[in-house]
C-alpha cells in the first residue's frame, strides 16, 4: 500500500489490521478440520518410464550374436531391425516392458534361422537352465546337512530339558514332602 490516499494511518491502520487478522481466524475456525492441500497443476504425477539396464542389454547383445551366428546377417542390420520394430533410435531407449517381447522375437528368429521349431528352441532353454549333476548332488547334500543339524539342535534342546527337570525334580518332591507334613501339622 503505497499509495497515501488509499493506505490507512494512525488508529485506522491498527482497525483496519485488527479487523483483517479477525476475519482470518473467524474463516479458519469455520473451515474446522478441513485441509485444503494444492498439489499443484492438478495432473496426477506421471511415472518415469524405466528403461533396459545394462544387464539387460547384455542379454540383448548375446542373442543378437546367436543370431547372426546362426543367420550370417551383421549385428548392425538385426539391430536395425529391431530399433525398427520398436520405433526406437538406439537399443537404450527399450523400456523393460518392452524387454521379454524382443528376447523372444530374437529367440523366433534365431529358431527361424536354425530351421528348428520354436518349442524345440524353448526346450533347449530350459535345458540350458538345468542344474547341472554336481549341482543337484551339492543341493541334497546340503539339505541333508540342514536336516542333521535340525535333529541335533533338537536333541540338545532335549537334553537340557531332561537335565533341567532332573535337577529340580528331587527339589519338587522335598517341597512337596514339606508341604504336606505342614499341612498335617495345622490340623
Amino acid at each position: 500500500m503505497q499509495n497515501e490516499n488509499i493506505a490507512p494511518q494512525g488508529d485506522t491502520g491498527q482497525a483496519v489490521a485488527a479487523a483483517a487478522m479477525r476475519d482470518r481466524t473467524v474463516a479458519a475456525s469455520q473451515r474446522g478440520n478441513a485441509i485444503a492441500v494444492n498439489s499443484g497443476t492438478g495432473d496426477p504425477a506421471t511415472e518415469p518410464i524405466r528403461r533396459i539396464c545394462d544387464l539387460q542389454r547384455g542379454r540383448i547383445a548375446a542373442k543378437v550374436r546367436e543370431l547372426t551366428d546362426a543367420s550370417g546377417l551383421k549385428e548392425l542390420e538385426v539391430y536395425r531391425i529391431i530399433l525398427a520394430d520398436f520405433g526406437l533410435s538406439s537399443i537404450g531407449d527399450l523400456r523393460r516392458d518392452q524387454f521379454k517381447t524382443a528376447m523372444e522375437k530374437l529367440g523366433r528368429w534365431i529358431s527361424e534361422a536354425r530351421d528348428e521349431p520354436a518349442t524345440e528352441a524353448a526346450h533347449a532353454s530350459a535345458a540350458r537352465n538345468a542344474p547341472c549333476a554336481h549341482c543337484a548332488e551339492r543341493d541334497s547334500q546340503l539339505v541333508r546337512a540342514r536336516r542333521r543339524a535340525t535333529i541335533a539342535v533338537c536333541g540338545a534342546l532335549m537334553a537340557g530339558a531332561l537335565a533341567a527337570y532332573s535337577v529340580l525334580a528331587p527339589r519338587l518332591t522335598a517341597a512337596k514332602a514339606t508341604i504336606h507334613t505342614t499341612a498335617i501339622d495345622h490340623r
